[in-house]
């Protein structure tokens, strides 16, 4: 489940950056896997047809709570995304995340990263 906000600045014709804020639950159904994260994409956004735009950048997560769990506090991703447009507000965001960064603690001796895929439905005022 994910949640949050975007700004989008046109830098050229069909280019554009998004900075975007948001909340994402992540992890599996056990509770010890589960890690809420506050995330940063930074997206690099090209317009190939008035309804489909592709999405490029790197991501920030900040563990959202801060207890020791053995898992650290920032992790870092690559993010590639695809926006189809139903109208000129209205559309449905594809996402893949793949994790850079080993989540755990170093004294730990364990090693995952994140990745995700994420669909999500957006509206643009």
């Amino acid at each position: 489940m994910a949640i949050g906000f975007f700004v989008e600045s046109r830098i050229a014709e069909n280019l554009s950056f998004a900075p975007e804020i948001q909340f994402s639950a992540e992890g599996a159904k056990e509770e010890f896997l589960r890690i809420d994260y506050i995330q940063l994409p930074l997206l690099l956004k090209y317009e190939f047809a008035k309804f489909l735009v592709i999405g490029v950048g790197p991501q920030l997560s900040v563990k959202g709570h801060d207890y020791e769990d053995e898992k650290k506090n920032l992790a870092f991703s690559g993010i590639g995304a695809l926006e189809y447009y139903l109208s000129d507000h209205l559309f449905i965001d594809f996402r893949y995340t793949y994790g850079v960064t080993n989540i755990y603690d170093d004294k730990t001796n364990l090693d995952a990263k994140n990745t995700n895929i994420q669909i999500g439905f957006g509206v643009k005022f």
